[in-house]
C-alpha cells in the first residue's frame, strides 16, 4: 500500500472505465445538489428575516 501511494500518476497505470467513473461519481453528485438546494433554502430565510422590505407609504403628501 504505501509503494503504491509513494508512486507517481504515471506508474501507477490507474485506469476506470466510463461506467466504473459514473456509479463513483453519481452518488456525490445527488449529494451535492441536495446541499445546494438547502444552503438556497438557508439563504433565502436569512434575507427574508434579517433584511425586511421597508414599510413604504405612497400617499403624497401636499404639506
Amino acid at each position: 500500500m504505501v509503494d503504491f501511494v509513494a508512486k507517481d500518476f504515471v506508474a501507477k497505470n490507474v485506469q476506470i472505465t466510463a461506467s466504473e467513473y459514473r456509479d463513483l461519481v453519481q452518488p456525490w453528485f445527488g449529494l451535492r445538489v441536495g446541499v445546494a438546494v438547502v444552503t438556497t433554502l438557508c439563504l433565502l430565510y436569512f434575507f427574508k428575516t434579517n433584511f425586511p422590505k421597508p414599510e413604504t407609504d405612497l400617499r403624497i403628501s401636499w404639506s
